[in-house]
């Protein structure tokens, strides 16, 4: 009797060490999917700064007038894909003096739309 006893209280244990252990290995696993997700966002967000700080450079470059003639206009940025199929757009405000230039980009990653932009002056032509 004290041995189908104790063979019970065995039982019990380890039936509920593996439920601790597959608890713990399930546990391991999502933090492991989180963090190859995170590192994921992480890359894509750095190839949205780099691809519209390097638009802006390439716009700074242009004659004063050439940033009115873009506006709209969209631009790739290599390892980010868009509905549009380009991630990246150009929208340009006239003021007296200015254009008022911004570069977005904006792609989808975990089943979010995400989006980055940048902004700056540039003289008009006179």
């Amino acid at each position: 009797m004290k041995a189908r006893r104790a063979k019970g209280i065995m039982l019990v244990e380890l039936m509920a060490g593996t439920l601790v252990f597959a608890i713990a290995v399930a546990g391991y696993f999502g933090i492991q999917a989180r963090k190859q997700a995170h590192i994921l966002a992480a890359k894509q967000l750095s190839l949205a700064q780099q691809g519209c700080a390097n638009k802006l450079e390439e716009l700074r470059a242009l004659s004063p007038d050439a940033a009115g003639r873009m506006d709209g206009r969209r631009f790739g940025i290599k390892g980010l894909e868009g509905r549009l199929g380009a991630a990246g757009e150009i929208h340009t405000t006239e003021y007296e003096n200015l254009w008022e230039v911004s570069v977005a980009a904006t792609w989808s990653s975990g089943g979010r739309e995400r989006c980055y932009e940048l902004w700056t002056f540039l003289p008009k032509g006179g």
